[in-house]
């Protein structure tokens, strides 16, 4: 392919002349390629074209690595200046589709890329002739220095507009480069800096085009900072992996940053999923009390405390009926405030449920479990249904028991767990949807030790679990566990050949496939 600059137009040939001689040229696949230059002594300008806006692909970040590569190793030390040949923009970002779908995109070529930048052993300058968005900003921000064209382009962080997160290495970089204030901005206002206010925030190092560029490398002398030593070696890129080290270790472990990514994604899928669960009891709570006829409890008078509680103790001995799902359960008031925190609130607050002999419980839960924790407020323990699996169900009082705020419930049914998970009666489907019922409530803390005692009962049981075609599924299924069952099994290399073979074109990483959970 041509060169990016080549034409008969004086206004370019003028253009090509301040670039100095081509030094060698790289395909970026079928689409685009890049030029390298000197334009001046041990000065190597890298000229990149590809498609309408320069956009990151594999094709593209392979061919910058190998443009620096071949740089390093077959010249001269000096300075690398890169640039684009669109006179639009320097670039404009990922190509997210082809991000998203492409197996090892991220680790093997853009962060690829980035780690080579910056740790390069020779000083790097990113000349932005024109917009830089997102991880195109995130290129720039991996040189040493930055010099911007001051009549037209952005450098703007646009994710929040795209509704993108920004992974570790793609904050850290500018958490160490930039003020927190212009971090901020960056961030959470999306802002797009010009280039004047870019210099003035410190983003951006000097202003201007290749020969202001080129003169601020000779005032500075960056091309002898490649040279060698006094003691006789070259230590550039060595003082910038220290310099850069928080920027560097999440680039070098993208694959872990990548397990703790869909751990994360995980926790925030579960607190956003608990918060609208109390949300929805509180509007069902606030429905109930609405509708009560007569004082409300904001308009009681709660000056006289021993003489409510006195008056609520009362109610306690009345009986009261719990209906779920049609059927209905009597119990006593006395014998709920006895063993349920919630309950005793319940009938202690002044709500409607006090001055009732009946809750419709809204929350529509199992009959079956519902009778379960009142046999055992009753009689101190609870007998299994035949129509249910033990595990599972002794799972589901649990949660009832958490729910209802009930210990002792939580005690019997948390033992009887452990010793059914502790023998090897049970059958692997009723373990499996065990495992699919604690995996919806997994990441509270209050659930950990259950957790940890399947984790212990799949440790026993491996070899009769990996030979079922229904333990298999629910790991396809439930990312998460099955992350936990590998790392449990192999050492923490042999998890990540397991989950993302390397070798197996087919296979995509944890970024190129949204997690199922």
């Amino acid at each position: 392919m041509s060169s990016s600059w080549s034409s008969s137009s004086s206004s370019t040939s003028s253009s090509a002349s301040k670039r100095g001689d081509v030094l060698f040229e790289l395909p970026i696949g079928d689409t685009g390629n890049i030029v390298v230059s000197q334009p001046a002594t041990k000065v190597y300008l890298v000229t990149f074209r590809d498609g309408a806006d320069n956009r990151l692909t594999t094709a593209f970040c392979q061919a910058v690595i190998l443009a620096l590569d071949i740089i390093e190793q077959r010249h001269e030390p000096g300075v690398v200046v890169t640039t684009s040949g669109i006179e639009k923009f320097y670039s404009n970002g990922l190509d997210l589709q082809h991000a998203t779908y492409t197996p090892g995109f991220w680790k093997d070529s853009l962060y690829a890329l980035w780690l080579r930048l910056i740790t390069y052993s020779m000083p790097t300058v990113a000349l932005l002739n024109g917009h830089a968005f997102a991880g195109g900003f995130m290129v720039a921000m991996m040189h040493d220095y930055r010099i911007m064209n001051p009549h037209k382009g952005y450098l703007c962080l646009n994710e929040l507009e795209l509704g993108v997160p920004l992974r570790p290495p793609m904050m850290s970089v500018f958490r160490q480069k930039v003020s927190a204030a212009a971090f901020k901005r960056m961030v959470l206002e999306a802002h797009r800096y010009k280039a004047l206010e870019a210099l003035n925030e410190g983003i951006v190092d000097w202003l201007g085009g290749l020969e202001e560029a080129l003169a601020h490398i000779e005032e500075f002398r960056l091309a002898q900072k490649a040279q060698k030593a006094a003691s006789g070696g070259r230590i550039y890129g060595v003082l910038k992996h220290e310099m850069y080290r928080e920027t560097i270790d999440y680039l070098q472990s993208s694959t872990e940053e990548s397990i703790r990514w869909s751990s994360q994604t995980l926790q925030l899928q579960k607190e956003k999923k608990q918060r609208e669960e109390r949300v929805k009891r509180w509007e069902q709570g606030r429905a109930k009390l609405l509708s009560l006829k007569g004082p409300r409890p904001h308009d009681m008078a709660f000056q006289n405390p021993l003489r409510e509680s006195l008056a609520s103790m009362g109610e306690l001995y009345s009986d009261y009926k719990v209906r779920c799902q049609g059927q209905d359960f009597k119990v006593h008031k006395i014998i709920l405030h006895c063993h349920s925190h919630v309950f005793k609130t319940m009938f202690m607050s002044g709500y409607l449920e006090a001055n009732a002999n009946e809750d419709l419980n809204p929350r529509d839960d199992d009959p079956a479990v519902i009778k379960a924790m009142f046999d055992f407020f009753y009689t101190d323990t609870y007998d299994v249904p035949d129509s249910e699996s033990p595990l599972t169900f002794h799972l589901k009082v649990f949660k009832m028991a958490d729910y209802y705020q009930a210990p002792a419930l939580e005690i019997s049914a948390s033992q009887r767990l452990y010793n059914g998970c502790a023998g090897s009666w049970w059958s692997v489907k009723d373990f499996v949807n065990m495992v699919r019922e604690l995996n919806e409530v997994s990441e509270q803390t209050k659930f950990q030790p259950l957790v940890n005692l399947t984790m212990e009962a799949m440790k026993r049981q491996r070899g009769r679990l990996s030979d079922a075609a229904e333990f298999q599924k629910m790991l396809s299924e439930l990312r998460c566990w099955n992350i936990r069952f590998m790392g449990m099994m192999f050492d923490i290399e042999e998890t990540k050949e397991a989950l993302w073979p390397s070798s197996s074109a087919s296979s995509a990483s944890p970024e190129s496939t949204p997690p199922r959970y």
